[in-house]
């Protein structure tokens, strides 16, 4: 298992708890990171590095390379040209960014709503790259 993985998994059950304990916040953090993981692993699987898209990158991602792209990491982490599949990726890559956003930098909470909703996919997206 490659350490992207291990590190969305670890997100992924640490955002389920906090969660279940109702900490909103720390749960959209974890949400996030569990599925900024993911995508890292994706897109470097299919041969893309972060300096392809900003010359001073180095070995990580940026954030705002994922959701500038969403409609490319949408098409990696579906594994289909399906625009109905793309459109549901790019809901969940924009959903949970700003949630995270959200929840690290101004004083209202994640939504319970939008991360249960929006939780089921990243469970299927983790498990599948997981296992």
């Amino acid at each position: 298992m490659a350490w992207q993985h291990e590190k969305a998994r670890e997100n992924l059950l640490a955002g389920i708890y906090a969660l279940g304990n109702g900490a909103l916040n720390a749960a959209a953090n974890r949400l996030y990171y569990s599925l900024y993981h993911i995508a890292w692993f994706e897109l470097e699987n299919s041969g893309l590095r972060p300096w392809h898209f900003h010359r001073d990158a180095t070995q990580s991602w940026r954030h705002e390379t994922l959701r500038g792209n969403a409609s490319l990491v949408a098409r990696h982490l579906a594994k289909s040209a399906d625009r109905r599949l793309l459109v549901t990726w790019m809901r969940l890559i924009q959903a949970l960014q700003s949630e995270r956003i959200k929840a690290d930098y101004f004083p209202s909470s994640a939504s319970r709503a939008i991360l249960e909703r929006h939780l089921p996919l990243l469970q299927a997206l983790v498990t599948r790259e997981c296992a």
